[in-house]
């Protein structure tokens, strides 16, 4: 029988303001105004934990204001659909648009918010973790390490690393900044599998962190990654084993190797003594997941077949010759050709970018890739895709099975609220909606709840619910 899975991303942006002339806004008075202006934008009603707004739309925006990092962050809806996810980040791109625009109206000049996922002037990071929900007590770490590892072939940005030297194109900007396969940070010593433990969801549910994503564009890539690792997900709730095969010796290490190698050539070695390529280990989940369709979501088969089709591409060299439809294949396509037209290669990059002759260029490269991932019209990809340049775009009938989930509960309500002008008297959570006025609140913590059945607060969730309150009075 199909089983539904539920999924989200938490999208950061990169921010800018560019001065028509005079100094430029500082960091954290720009931040403030955009906190300010962001309830402006949509419908919408504040965070109960006093950290943004969640919107009507069934995302949720806010600020991260962790000691080293203060990113304007999108997280989607819960969607079970994956279709339904790019459709959501794509409704978070545009609202960062809008908001853009009302900073511009301010204060005039250029306001830009990125999916570049690093900063070529330092050593900052940032990106796109990805959440799934998966029943508590499945031990999903050596099964979802290699595929992750590996899904880099099509789910990789595309850019340079901002920690060396020397000017080497990677499939994954954040590749090099991830030193671990699991664990607690992730400001520092960022692993690939978080581990904080915040279902949001029912006692027996828990979510699975990922921060090894990066910020992407194209739909076919948002569209594969989300539901490749989702059906993994599934397939590791249904206790499927997938072998000790692709077990690498090195993850870390692996995962670098792979994002190096736009040939997707490269090999790893794994625990068994031999060596895999990232389009091998690719192959091993896909093959486990078709031979247990059964147990996976409606729209698993079109799934298989896309991944099967961008992993023959992949390997025959035509997705990178003759498609544009991965991000990092349009990055490293027209980086390519960036080249060309000075006269130069990759190769010559790499060895010679320090030289004075060079250093021009590749500033220039870093800062085409910064302008790359902009939202709006401001953004390379998206000028590219506006004169019909790319080929990423995917056919929503053809992945059908899309269960409604709290999230559509939930924006439904926030728009009725918002209709009713008295968004004031409401805070929400992920797993509620309270309204303070009333004292009743909207129980939402099955992720797949379509009752909006208010209840009185009952006496278990009163004193935390009053202390998130008290906060915001």
């Amino acid at each position: 029988m199909p089983v539904p899975r539920i999924f989200g991303i938490e999208t950061e942006y990169g921010y800018t303001h560019l001065p028509e002339e005079g100094r430029e806004l500082e960091r954290p008075a720009l931040l403030r105004s955009i906190s300010r202006l962001a309830p402006e934008i949509a419908p919408c009603v504040r965070a109960a934990d006093g950290r943004g707004v969640f919107l009507a739309n069934s995302s949720r925006f806010y600020l991260d204001w962790t000691p080293s990092a203060d990113k304007p962050e999108i997280a989607t809806g819960e969607s079970s659909n994956p279709v339904t996810l790019v459709r959501r980040s794509q409704e978070g791109d545009a609202y960062m648009e809008d908001l853009a625009r009302r900073v511009e109206q301010m204060f005039g000049g250029t306001m830009i918010f990125t999916k570049t996922n690093v900063d070529y002037a330092s050593a900052n990071t940032w990106g796109c973790h990805e959440s799934y929900l998966i029943r508590r007590g499945c031990d999903f770490q050596r099964t979802l390490v290699p595929f992750l590892c590996s899904r880099v072939i099509y789910a990789g940005s595309g850019g340079f690393s901002n920690l060396s030297q020397a000017c080497e194109f990677t499939l994954s900007t954040r590749a090099p900044h991830l030193q671990r396969v699991v664990g607690p940070d992730s400001q520092h010593s960022r692993p690939l599998i978080h581990t904080r433990d915040e279902s949001h969801a029912r006692k027996g549910d828990q979510r699975i962190h990922l921060i090894v994503g990066e910020g992407l564009y194209s739909e076919t890539a948002l569209l594969l990654r989300t539901a490749a690792t989702a059906l993994v997900v599934g397939l590791i709730e249904a206790g499927v084993d997938v072998g000790p095969s692709v077990a690498l010796r090195n993850p870390v290490r692996a995962l670098r190797k792979f994002s190096a190698d736009p040939l997707c050539k490269a090999a790893a070695r794994v625990e068994n003594g031999g060596v895999v390529r990232a389009i091998d280990i690719q192959r091993h989940y896909l093959q486990i997941a078709g031979d247990n369709l059964a147990s996976l979501p409606l729209w698993a088969e079109p799934v298989l077949n896309l991944w099967k089709e961008i992993l023959d591409n992949l390997e025959s060299g035509a997705e990178q010759k003759e498609m544009l439809r991965l991000d990092w294949v349009v990055r490293w396509r027209l980086y390519t050709k960036f080249l060309q037209s000075r006269g130069l290669d990759w190769k010559t990059m790499a060895d010679e970018a320090s030289a004075p002759a060079l250093s021009a260029i590749r500033a220039e490269l870093f800062e085409l890739d910064t302008k790359f991932g902009a939202v709006g019209n401001q953004g390379v990809f998206n000028a590219l895709d506006e004169k019909g340049c790319l080929r990423h775009r995917i056919d929503e009938a053809h992945f059908p099975g899309d269960a409604p989930t709290r999230a559509d509960l939930r924006g439904t309500v926030i728009q009725q609220i918002c209709d009713n002008k008295n968004r004031d008297a409401f805070v929400a959570e992920w797993s509620y909606l309270l309204n303070r006025g009333e004292n009743t609140w909207l129980d939402l913590t099955d992720p797949f709840e379509q009752n909006a059945e208010w209840k009185p607060e009952y006496q278990p969730e009163k004193f935390r619910l009053r202390r998130i309150v008290n906060l915001l009075e």
